[in-house]
């Protein structure tokens, strides 16, 4: 990918529209949210865990109230969204709107939490599921601006100096989310789609775990990372989730 293009990751970047018959199906009008299964509910626990190791003297059900959702945008009118929402802002000039998908599903996935976490749509990437490194800053900056106790970013940058050497944490990205950690912001980011690399700003996570940005790599249901999957400080179970129709008496 280019030095210079952030994208989605644990998603396939580059297909306009990819995710969105995953959350909605136009020709019936029907929404689709996620189906927990046994393994995710499992992997809850473990994001408490690591979260009592980063901030002890705080408690997860007092913290994660308002969630800065950083993705391609949300659709609005979907029933798990809708009362969940806090607001939403757009660095993409396309609208706060989701053309991609992912992002919605990424925020479906959040509103099943412990508690029921409301949250801002704050899109930075495209229908493609591609951006500009600018967009995910300001996007993160906006985020400590507006009060986000939580940040979700599912997008990254693999990112090299002159072209040659990783980056060492020292990034804008980076640097936009080290910011927010240094706030008190729990930032979640999600560790990239090559194996064996770690895109930005998760690899300042993984750098300097310390600081408490968290990067998260993807993981079958046995614990193995997954071949597309970034290395992480902690791994998700459950990389390929499935989504089923859903009623439309969802409250937040």
């Amino acid at each position: 990918m280019s030095s210079k293009i952030a994208e989605i990751l644990s998603g396939t970047p580059g297909r306009k529209g990819r995710y969105l018959r995953n959350v909605y199906d136009q020709k019936i009008n029907k929404y689709f949210g996620p189906i927990m299964t046994s393994e995710e509910i499992k992997n809850e626990k473990e994001y408490e865990r690591l979260f009592n190791i980063v901030y002890p003297e705080k408690n997860i059900d007092d913290v994660f109230t308002k969630i800065a959702i950083i993705d391609t945008g949300v659709l609005h009118n979907h029933p798990m969204i809708k009362p969940c929402l806090l607001g939403s802002v757009d660095f993409t000039g396309e609208g706060v709107e989701d053309f991609n998908g992912h992002g919605t599903m990424v925020a479906s996935i959040f509103t099943q939490g412990r508690p029921r976490n409301k949250f801002f749509n704050v899109k930075a990437l495209d229908a493609q599921g591609r951006g500009e490194p600018d967009s995910l800053i300001k996007a993160i900056e906006w985020s400590i601006e507006n009060g986000a106790e939580g940040i979700n970013i599912s997008a990254g940058i693999h990112y090299k100096k002159w072209g040659l050497f990783d980056c060492h944490g020292d990034c804008g990205v980076c640097r936009a989310a080290k910011k927010a950690a240094d706030r008190g912001i729990f930032v979640a980011v999600a560790a990239g789609n090559e194996s064996g690399k770690t895109y930005c700003p998760a690899r300042l996570g993984l750098l300097k775990e310390e600081i408490g940005v968290i990067a998260v790599a993807a993981a079958d249901f046995d614990g193995n990372l997954l071949s597309n999957s970034g290395n992480g400080n902690i791994a998700s179970k459950g990389g390929i989730r499935l989504f089923g129709p859903i009623d439309s008496g969802f409250s937040c």
